[in-house]
Protein backbone atom coordinates (compact mmCIF):
# COMPACT_ATOMS: atom_id res chain seq x y z
CA UNK A 1 0.00 0.00 0.00
CA UNK A 2 2.49 2.53 0.93
CA UNK A 3 5.58 2.15 -0.43
CA UNK A 4 7.63 5.07 1.38
CA UNK A 5 7.07 7.05 4.00
CA UNK A 6 6.58 4.35 6.62
CA UNK A 7 6.47 5.89 10.04
CA UNK A 8 10.25 4.80 12.07
CA UNK A 9 9.55 6.64 15.23
CA UNK A 10 9.95 10.35 15.98
CA UNK A 11 12.76 11.35 13.53
CA UNK A 12 9.58 10.79 10.24
CA UNK A 13 6.28 11.17 12.61
CA UNK A 14 5.15 15.05 11.53
CA UNK A 15 5.89 13.73 7.66
CA UNK A 16 4.37 10.52 8.00
CA UNK A 17 1.29 12.32 9.81
CA UNK A 18 -0.51 14.36 6.86
CA UNK A 19 0.62 11.57 4.41
CA UNK A 20 -1.55 9.09 6.45
CA UNK A 21 -3.91 11.58 7.03
CA UNK A 22 -4.75 12.24 3.68
CA UNK A 23 -4.85 8.57 2.68
CA UNK A 24 -7.60 7.95 5.41
CA UNK A 25 -9.45 10.91 4.45
CA UNK A 26 -9.24 9.99 0.68
CA UNK A 27 -10.67 6.63 1.90
CA UNK A 28 -13.52 8.31 4.00
CA UNK A 29 -11.89 6.66 7.14
CA UNK A 30 -10.41 9.87 8.60
CA UNK A 31 -13.80 9.68 11.27
CA UNK A 32 -12.37 6.48 12.85
CA UNK A 33 -9.03 8.96 13.92
CA UNK A 34 -10.68 12.26 14.49
CA UNK A 35 -13.38 11.08 16.93
CA UNK A 36 -15.25 8.35 18.85
CA UNK A 37 -17.18 6.29 16.69
CA UNK A 38 -20.35 4.79 18.37
CA UNK A 39 -20.27 0.99 17.48
CA UNK A 40 -24.02 0.71 15.43
CA UNK A 41 -26.58 -1.86 17.32
CA UNK A 42 -28.06 -3.24 14.04
CA UNK A 43 -26.56 -5.60 12.02
CA UNK A 44 -25.69 -3.89 8.53
CA UNK A 45 -24.14 -0.71 10.01
CA UNK A 46 -22.70 -2.90 12.31
CA UNK A 47 -21.06 -4.82 9.24
CA UNK A 48 -20.14 -1.98 7.89
CA UNK A 49 -18.30 0.13 10.81
CA UNK A 50 -16.31 -3.23 11.33
CA UNK A 51 -15.25 -3.55 8.00
CA UNK A 52 -14.48 0.65 7.53
CA UNK A 53 -12.17 -0.14 11.35
CA UNK A 54 -10.37 -3.21 9.87
CA UNK A 55 -9.52 -1.23 6.75
CA UNK A 56 -8.72 2.01 8.66
CA UNK A 57 -6.71 0.06 10.88
CA UNK A 58 -4.80 -1.61 8.29
CA UNK A 59 -3.76 1.37 6.62
CA UNK A 60 -2.28 2.78 9.69
CA UNK A 61 -0.48 -0.67 10.28
CA UNK A 62 0.67 -0.67 6.72
CA UNK A 63 2.12 2.39 7.11
CA UNK A 64 4.68 2.03 9.96
CA UNK A 65 7.92 -0.11 10.27
CA UNK A 66 7.41 -3.39 12.15
CA UNK A 67 9.52 -2.02 15.14
CA UNK A 68 6.71 0.57 15.47
CA UNK A 69 4.04 -2.43 14.80
CA UNK A 70 4.29 -3.25 18.50
CA UNK A 71 3.32 -0.03 20.41
CA UNK A 72 -0.12 -0.26 18.45
CA UNK A 73 -1.32 -3.70 17.51
CA UNK A 74 -2.97 -4.78 20.35
CA UNK A 75 -5.54 -1.38 20.19
CA UNK A 76 -9.27 -1.61 19.70
CA UNK A 77 -9.75 1.09 17.54
CA UNK A 78 -8.02 3.29 14.89
CA UNK A 79 -8.38 6.33 17.15
CA UNK A 80 -6.35 4.24 20.03
CA UNK A 81 -3.71 3.49 17.44
CA UNK A 82 -3.67 7.07 16.11
CA UNK A 83 -3.24 8.36 20.00
CA UNK A 84 -0.96 5.81 20.83
CA UNK A 85 1.48 7.08 17.92
CA UNK A 86 1.09 10.57 18.97
CA UNK A 87 2.15 9.54 22.43
CA UNK A 88 5.09 7.67 21.17
CA UNK A 89 6.10 10.46 19.18
CA UNK A 90 5.60 12.79 22.13
CA UNK A 91 7.91 10.43 24.25
CA UNK A 92 10.68 10.26 21.83
CA UNK A 93 10.84 13.41 21.08
CA UNK A 94 11.08 14.59 24.58
CA UNK A 95 14.03 11.36 25.05
CA UNK A 96 11.41 9.91 27.53
CA UNK A 97 11.90 6.55 25.71
CA UNK A 98 13.83 4.62 23.20
CA UNK A 99 11.92 2.59 20.72
CA UNK A 100 13.85 -0.47 19.75
CA UNK A 101 13.99 -1.06 16.44
CA UNK A 102 15.66 -4.91 16.82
Amino acid sequence: MIDQGWLDGASNYVIWKPRISCLLNEHDFKTYVDSVVVVPANANPLKKYKKEMVRAKRFILDGVRDHVVSHIAGKHTTRQMWEALAMLNDLLSSGRCILRTS
